[in-house]
Order: C-alpha cells, then sequence, then structure tokens
C-alpha cells in the first residue's frame, strides 16, 4: 500500500480531510524515523515494535581465491521489525486459508 493509498483509507474511515491525514501522516512518519536514529523502540499498538539492533560487520574472503575484501568493517545498525502475537496468527492464519 502506498503513501496516498494509506491516506485515502484513513479519511475514508475517519471523516477527515485527505489533507489533515496527509499531515498527520507525515508527521508520524518523521517523529518513528527520529526515534529510530536515536536508538529508541517505537511501540506500535495492535502492530508491533520498531527498534535497531547494532551488528558487526567483519571484513569478507572470497572463497575461491582467499584474498579478502573490504567492506566497511565496523559497527553497523539495522532495523527490526518484531509484530505483536495477535497479528502474527493472523496473518499466519490468512496465510493457510489461502493455501488450502
Amino acid at each position: 500500500m502506498y503513501k496516498h493509498e494509506l491516506v485515502e483509507a484513513i479519511a475514508a474511515k475517519s471523516g477527515l480531510p485527505k489533507s489533515t491525514v496527509e499531515v498527520f501522516h507525515d508527521a508520524l512518519m518523521e517523529v518513528i524515523i527520529q526515534a529510530l536514529e536515536d536508538g529508541d523502540m517505537v511501540n506500535l499498538a495492535k502492530v508491533g515494535a520498531l527498534f535497531t539492533r547494532k551488528y558487526t560487520v567483519e571484513p569478507g574472503v572470497t572463497p575461491f581465491m582467499g584474498v579478502d575484501y573490504p567492506n566497511n568493517p565496523g559497527e553497523r545498525r539495522k532495523i527490526i521489525f518484531r509484530p505483536t502475537d495477535p497479528l502474527r496468527l493472523r496473518i499466519r492464519d490468512m496465510a493457510s486459508s489461502v493455501a488450502t
């Protein structure tokens, strides 16, 4: 779902004007991005949690040649999404009903 589709769906469900919903969406995204940049966890009720995790990048070795190649070793962060149990079960049940 793209931003404009999300804005339209929220506007239709809430009865708010699209311009108001779009401003709210943009503000929400900025707050979430800033929280992740600061290393904070973002808990979204009924959806799940977004957080960052640090990991170390090791220098790589070409398997056949045995030669090291640089891949900017050091510490990096990646974004992790952990869905809530009800959402996870709902998606799992939806996927299993499609498969049958």
